[in-house]
């Protein structure tokens, strides 16, 4: 079982370690490009929008959530999420994507977006086995897939 909390300041080095690790985890797995493509953005701007620390039962950071905006419009929020690699393979993703669709709601969003890199098996696999998240053809790139989540 998993808890979320707002972020505070003191896990923003966490956060900042977490961004560097992922990077070069992504680069490894994907390719530069792709990994870029998940750190152009700052921890500063990932802290201006909704974001949560994710902890196990015991209460260890293991992981983050939240939201960012796919447009200046400020109508269309993407997910992101990041669980440490030794949490992972544990059922804490499927509990994510639901903490994720609770989230949207509470913070008012009519529909947000998961953008997946295709070459993410397991992402891919965690939003096609969960029922409410509808692929959006529409959106596709040629890297990435995107899932639609409406909270109304």
């Amino acid at each position: 079982m998993i808890n979320v909390r707002e972020i505070t300041q003191r896990d923003v080095r966490l956060l900042e370690y977490w961004r560097i690790t992922d990077f070069h985890d992504n680069e490894e797995k994907f390719g530069f490009e792709a990994a870029m493509t998940v750190y152009e953005e700052t921890v500063e701007d990932m802290l201006s929008q909704p974001l949560f620390i994710v902890q196990d039962d015991f209460g260890n950071s293991i992981g983050f959530v939240g939201f960012y905006n796919l447009r200046e419009s400020k109508r269309y929020y993407g997910i992101r999420m990041y669980l440490v690699p030794q949490s992972r393979g544990r059922g804490y993703g499927k509990e994510l994507v639901d903490v994720c669709k609770y989230l949207a709601e509470e913070c008012g969003f009519k529909k947000v977006f998961a953008v997946v890199l295709k070459n993410n098996r397991r992402s891919l696999q965690l939003f096609r086995n969960n029922g409410d998240w509808e692929p959006d053809d529409k959106k596709e790139t040629s890297d990435k897939l995107y899932f639609a989540y409406s909270t109304s």
